[in-house]
């Protein structure tokens, strides 16, 4: 990716934690020599452009004069500040050329290990996610996206947190912890309510939510409407989110039916970018650099639609029912539609990233709005069996199975002087991963309040991806995905718990846990067979 920015305008790059390959960053302001390691991040090459100096210092012997660029690397949810520095000799020892002129700077940079930001990264996605059993982490990069379903907490019974590798009732995909959310009962009686909160800046939510009662002995409905918004600290900052959750349940002696949509709809203004205290003191506490571009005259705008736009959809249909007095049976069914883009206006970017050029035109730059968009949909079943004697034994056979499909597109819909084609596209490519599961796991109370139990779980996940990338290899040809990887897991969990009265207890367990690698880790190392991470959990 490129920068282009004024003498002593901070530039901001963002490095993917784990990121493997070198970085090329391209600087229009700077010194000629950069010497710089700094966090876990460090300089591995420079390759500089000849410009003359504009202004010279004299008879300043062994004095070094310091460039204020920054350049701020920013890896997961930590800055790190590159502080670049350097000197240009020209032909006698006491001549130091300063720094105030453009200078062309190919910067390549790479992330060393550093073990507390990437067990933090790491164990950040690893967290596994459920709503009424059913996943909730994304399935490409494992993470949980809540403003994709805001207010969603408002529609929550209860969460359950565990920490550790988890059991398979959980969750299949439970790795570092789980968290579990149990949706709203349907209340017996008729309700209605009206929620409103306001704050700083703009700030406001509002929540109506209701519910039927018990209809005709059998039916219940309940619903909630949300709305939130802000301005925003920061320019332009501004934040539009809404969500509704609705649920329709039929009670029979032995039989409970559940069908639940939810849903969200986010409208967010950039504001990614980290201000400077430099930037500060120019434009204020205030400043947001996003959606910045200059015209013709030099004179600085802001591109209105600098946004993320979102809409995800879930639908859910649970069915729990009792199979005489020691049986029950859960299944759940469910769909996630996710659809949305982020608009940004791109200064300065050269037009072959967006296969805008000429062949053979590696250098040519204009300014560019393009939308990076998402067109996804997760689907499939999750199902258990229950038995319980009452006397101290119970079982469950359970598992799952889930397919995600998903398309990754580029779009550019404006470059200053070139024409661009209705509906162009520069990257197209699509994703499917299915993950199938299914357990075992047997609870014993051998000894009055002493159990053990056992969990046994067989895990299939494989992942294939295929199609053109918005990346380029050294030779300037543009990436074309051709992924196929699969992957088998046994995880066997085994742990004993004694209740030694009301108020005290022990208990120890070992469970082995394995997740496979996400669509960035791939995306990094492509062609390359990546090995699964594995967890080996004593409590």
């Amino acid at each position: 990716g490129g920068c282009q920015v004024s003498p002593f305008h901070p530039v901001e790059y963002r490095l993917c934690v784990n990121q493997a390959a070198l970085l090329e960053v391209e600087v229009d302001a700077g010194p000629e020599e950069l010497l710089c390691q700094q966090g876990n991040v460090e300089v591995v090459r420079v390759e500089t452009g000849k410009v003359a100096p504009r202004k010279v210092v004299t008879e300043l012997p062994g004095y070094l004069l310091e460039c204020r660029l920054v350049l701020y690397v920013v890896i997961g949810d930590s800055r790190q500040l590159l502080y670049l520095r350097g000197y240009q000799a020209s032909g006698v020892d006491n001549l130091v050329a300063a720094f105030f002129f453009p200078v062309r700077i190919n910067l390549y940079v790479r992330q060393l290990y550093n073990p507390v930001v990437d067990k933090i990264q790491s164990c950040c996605l690893q967290v596994e996610h459920t709503a009424n059993g059913i996943p909730l982490n994304d399935a490409e990069s494992a993470q949980v996206y809540w403003v994709n379903i805001p207010d969603f907490a408002s529609s929550a019974e209860n969460v359950q947190i565990q920490r550790g590798a988890g059991t398979s009732t959980n969750g299949a995909g439970a790795f570092g912890a789980t968290v579990n959310i149990q949706t709203a009962k349907l209340g017996t009686i008729p309700s209605f309510g009206y929620d409103m909160s306001a704050g700083s800046y703009g700030t406001h939510k509002e929540t109506i939510r209701f519910t039927t009662g018990m209809l005709g002995k059998h039916w219940a409905l309940q619903g909630r409407l949300s709305n939130i918004a802000t301005d925003g600290y920061l320019d332009r900052a501004s934040v539009r989110l809404g969500s509704y959750f609705l649920q329709a349940a039929y009670y029979g002696d032995n039989t409970v039916v559940k069908f639940i949509t939810f849903n969200g709809q986010e409208k967010t203004y950039h504001a990614w970018n980290y201000t400077s205290k430099y930037e500060q003191s120019l434009y204020g506490r205030t400043y947001n650099s996003c959606g910045e571009y200059y015209d013709d005259d030099g004179n600085r705008h802001y591109y209105d639609n600098q946004t993320d736009n979102y809409h995800q959809q879930h639908y859910q249909l649970l069915w729990n029912q009792n199979l005489g007095y020691h049986f029950t049976l859960n299944i759940g069914l469910h769909l996630t539609k996710g659809d949305g883009y982020y608009e940004q206006y791109k200064a300065g970017k050269k037009l072959y990233l967006f296969n805008l050029s000429q062949p053979g035109d590696h250098k040519t730059k204009s300014d560019l709005i393009n939308q990076k968009k998402m067109d996804n949909d997760f689907y499939g079943f999750v199902g258990s069996l229950n038995y319980d004697n009452k006397k101290g034994l119970s079982a469950t056979l359970g598992g799952g199975w889930n397919v995600y499909d998903g398309d990754h597109i580029g779009k550019v819909i404006w470059a200053k002087g070139v024409t661009i084609q209705p509906d162009f596209e520069y990257y197209n490519n699509n994703a499917k991963k299915y993950d199938g599961n299914f357990y075992g796991k047997v609870n014993y109370e051998f000894l009055k309040g002493l159990s053990a139990f056992i969990d046994l779980q067989y895990r299939h996940a494989s992942l294939h991806m295929n199609g053109l990338t918005d990346d380029y290899d050294k030779q300037y040809q543009q990436i074309n995905f051709s992924e196929r990887h699969a992957y088998n897991f046994f995880n066997p969990k085994f742990g004993l718990f004694y209740q030694i009265n009301p108020h005290h207890h022990v208990y120890g367990n070992f469970s082995i846990a394995r997740k496979e690698p996400t669509r960035n880790d791939f995306e990094d190392n492509l062609g390359v067979n990546l090995k699964a991470e594995k967890l080996t959990d004593w409590e």
